[in-house]
């Protein structure tokens, strides 16, 4: 799938329809949460619930670079795992992602796992993960810490 040719991205995830991913609505209201100054324990506590409750958006690149590998279907970039909760965030992912690494034509398989087991990986390799990163300026997105086995909101600079 070329991330460039949008028919062909949207074509190519609907066949990820039976997944469970989020709805827009509940992406919408995440976004939210994370955009508030100061989050509630609720906050948190809804948060993580629609987690567990859904599949995250993995992507994996056609091509083995030196900075991005695929672990359990998981993408790690520079040592963090990284998800997604909807496909906006991933286009833009992976066009950053390609515009950095000077590669405009690579292309990258869509799929999707549990929330749980990007968490069983993330405590078996020792990696954090991060979810929704997208490389906008100030985009927050969400931060597992398999250490403190909590999730934050963290700015990427």
């Amino acid at each position: 799938m070329n991330i460039n040719d949008e028919n062909s991205q949207d074509k190519f995830f609907k066949s990820y329809e039976e997944a469970n991913l989020m709805d827009d609505k509940d992406v919408a209201a995440i976004k939210i949460k994370l955009g508030k100054s100061h989050r509630k324990e609720s906050d948190w506590a809804f948060i993580k619930e629609l987690l567990i409750n859904h599949s995250l958006i993995t992507i994996e690149p056609s091509e083995n670079t030196l900075r991005l590998e695929i672990i359990d279907h998981i993408l790690c970039d520079k040592g963090y795992f990284i998800a997604f909760t909807n496909y906006d965030d991933a286009k833009k992912y992976m066009s950053a992602v390609n515009i950095q690494d000077n590669r405009p034509e690579r292309c990258f398989l869509v799929g999707a796992i549990s929330f749980e087991s990007v968490i069983n990986a993330s405590h078996y390799y020792r990696r954090d993960v991060l979810i929704d990163v997208n490389f906008e300026s100030s985009s927050r997105c969400l931060h597992y810490s398999w250490q403190n086995q909590s999730i934050e909101a963290t700015f990427l600079a």
